[in-house]
């Protein structure tokens, strides 16, 4: 009796236990076939985004779109992203021979020619950072009106000597000048004619100098740059091809690079290459200012002075086209930049190529 009953009893728990298994189950693939044909968590069986009811997107369903924020530091003369100590760090401008071999220019940020006497050039090369250069070079002399135009950029000068002997009436720039020819422990030469110098050389000589390290915040840049995500500026003119003839012995010359979007400097028909990287010169920017001239004869033979402090007209280059442009500077240190209807020019975030020719030679300034 006693058996019988324990053996229905099994029965009975076997029965419930089967039951359930099949309930259980039953109701998982029934809820699977519905999950296919309902909305789930505003998606449908093609995983696609649903719309409610009346048709209309609330937005709760778009992905939030990400913020679109420049980068922290960015350089104060290309507008491109750099370091936080680049970016408070003064720049410093080198004065160079265009027509010697050249090392390390072609980490300017900015580069600058200006005219001197008998059709020949000046180049100062502006950059923010010199620490990995093994040299740099070859040296050149300054004078005021080229030192007025380092002055604007915020930027210290390094020269070998000043060579005017004209006095000209120009801001004053001799407490950021470094003369490296006063001492020989700073500059070395090559074959007799040319003269460089170093990272390591140029540490020593600054830290025997009392020429401020950290760009001034009173110093007004002459560059506004274009918003950070902005599409790139270009005009309707086409500049393809650029030729600046200072004299028929120095012609500077650009060809756009449609591949690369910049301006490659090419001087009397040859690329311009820095030998130190064996790179071309390339600047994103060009701008042409046309300046009053002076030439003097003196006990030394003829010294031009350009008028960088004053104003005139120009050019700006940018993406293969051209842009009419005014520029005016004073004896605070302040450059700008102005269109032709006098507002403040925006420029492209890049490098840039600043040329200084006489007014009295607007013609000798060809583009295509």
């Amino acid at each position: 009796m006693n058996k019988d009953k324990r053996s229905s009893l099994v029965r009975l728990i076997a029965f419930f236990l089967v039951a359930l298994i099949l309930v259980c189950t039953f109701g998982f693939t029934a809820d699977g076939w519905n999950m296919n044909d309902k909305v789930v968590s505003g998606q449908n069986k093609d995983n696609k985004p649903t719309l409610p009811d009346n048709g209309v997107d609330s937005g709760e369903n778009q992905p939030s779109a990400p913020e679109n924020k420049p980068p922290e530091f960015l350089n104060p003369l290309t507008g491109l992203e750099t370091t936080e100590e680049l970016s408070q760090q003064r720049p410093q401008a080198f004065l160079m021979n265009p027509d010697s071999p050249l090392y390390g220019s072609s980490f300017s940020e900015i580069l600058v020619e200006i005219p001197v006497e008998n059709g020949k050039t000046r180049l100062m090369a502006i950059m923010s950072d010199t620490s990995n250069l093994w040299k740099l070079g070859s040296l050149s002399p300054t004078r005021a009106y080229i030192s007025n135009v380092a002055k604007f950029f915020g930027a210290s000068i390094i020269s070998l000597g000043k060579d005017e002997s004209i006095q000209y009436n120009s801001c004053d720039a001799s407490k950021d000048t470094l003369d490296l020819s006063l001492n020989k422990e700073h500059y070395y030469s090559e074959y007799t004619y040319y003269t460089y110098t170093n990272a390591n050389l140029l540490n020593t000589a600054f830290s025997s100098s009392d020429i401020e390290m950290q760009i001034s915040k009173e110093v007004k840049l002459p560059f506004i740059h274009n918003d950070y995500f902005a599409n790139e500026i270009e005009n309707s003119n086409i500049a393809k091809n650029i030729s600046v003839i200072y004299s028929s012995a120095s012609i500077t010359e650009f060809i756009f690079s449609e591949e690369r979007g910049t301006y490659i400097l090419q001087k009397n028909g040859v690329a311009c290459k820095d030998l130190l990287t064996n790179t071309n010169h390339e600047f994103k920017n060009c701008f042409i200012l046309f300046a009053d001239s002076v030439t003097y004869e003196g006990v030394n033979g003829e010294q031009t002075v350009i008028n960088t402090i004053g104003e005139g007209s120009g050019f700006y280059f940018t993406n293969g086209s051209c842009t009419k442009i005014k520029w005016e500077s004073d004896a605070d240190g302040t450059l700008r930049f102005l269109n032709t209807e006098g507002s403040t020019l925006t420029i492209n975030r890049g490098t840039s190529y600043v040329a200084y020719v006489k007014s009295s030679r607007t013609d000798s300034v060809i583009y295509e």
